[in-house]
């Protein structure tokens, strides 16, 4: 994780702290949210393009 956009460690404890208060369905609804934040933020895009010139990619801070 450490090498990950830095989305990506806040977001899974946001996440992991609503699964522990919520039911699956909020969860769920969680998860769809941060999942498109990352899209649209550009980070797949990088990380897709850094994997397909085999480097580790470079993200910017949050």
């Amino acid at each position: 994780m450490a090498s990950s956009s830095p989305l990506v460690p806040t977001r899974t404890k946001d996440v992991l702290d609503a699964e522990r208060d919520a039911r699956t369905e909020a969860g769920l609804r969680c998860v769809a949210l941060w999942n498109a934040a990352f899209l649209a933020g550009g980070g797949l895009a990088k990380a897709r393009q850094a994997f397909i010139e085999r480097r580790r990619p470079e993200f910017a801070g949050p």
